[in-house]
């Protein structure tokens, strides 16, 4: 297994009291695929050059991750362990490059730190407007003009306006309820007094009819009984 994944970190410990350090090329073109990938045995030596390519290769992510982050409320949580290790580097005896470096990172993460507390606000309880001890003494209104009084004129006015109209409407559909209901009453009164008049007629008639079949009726009888002598 990878001495990373299982914790074995002593491979990458720097002598950084070694004054030959600071004689050694670190730079950033080496591939970080070729960091990564670089097979390691516990126990194996990795040499110096290695270690601080690692370091500076390290450094550099830092300051892109600080980029990402730098806006994030909780930068300070975050950037805070990694602070911790970068203020415990040693690096008077590495090369001039690293110690440029290690100083820029440092100047970096305090920057943004300061900008992340500055922008922090102390949790308070909420301000609230003091509230007046409530009064039940009576109000008294000088002038009172009603409780639909608006002071607008304009307003008013249109308010009244509106007003006038609802109840002209009203008595519109009042009026217009009452007609109906005379002309349906004086159609009731005509055709029943139709109906009356129909009745008294066709009585009339019948009566006639009647008088006629029993005079005609008794005319047959007598002829009757005059042939019978």
């Amino acid at each position: 297994g990878s001495p990373l994944t299982e914790g074995k970190l002593d491979w990458l410990k720097i002598a950084t009291n070694n004054k030959k350090l600071s004689k050694l090329k670190v730079t950033l073109n080496c591939s970080l695929n070729d960091l990564v990938n670089t097979k390691y045995n516990d126990g194996a030596d990795v040499d110096d050059l290695f270690k601080l390519n690692l370091l500076l290769r390290t450094i550099d992510l830092t300051k892109r991750f600080i980029a990402v982050y730098s806006s994030s409320k909780s930068f300070d949580s975050i950037i805070s362990p990694i602070f911790h290790h970068v203020n415990h580097i040693s690096a008077s005896n590495m090369p001039t490059v690293l110690q440029e470096n290690i100083s820029e990172l440092k100047n970096l993460i305090e920057e943004n730190l300061k900008k992340c507390n500055s922008g922090r606000v102390h949790q308070m309880l909420q301000k609230r407007k003091a509230v007046a001890i409530k009064q039940y003494n009576p109000k008294f209104e000088e002038g009172y003009q009603g409780r639909s009084f608006d002071p607008n004129k304009d307003r008013r006015e249109n308010k009244k306006m509106a007003y006038q109209v609802k109840r002209e409407k009203k008595g519109a559909m009042r009026e217009l309820r009452k007609d109906t209901q005379f002309l349906a009453r004086q159609k009731y009164k005509e055709t029943k007094e139709n109906d009356q008049d129909r009745n008294s007629r066709v009585k009339n008639l019948m009566s006639q009819l009647s008088s006629q079949q029993a005079e005609k009726n008794q005319a047959e009888r007598e002829k009757s009984k005059n042939k019978g002598k």
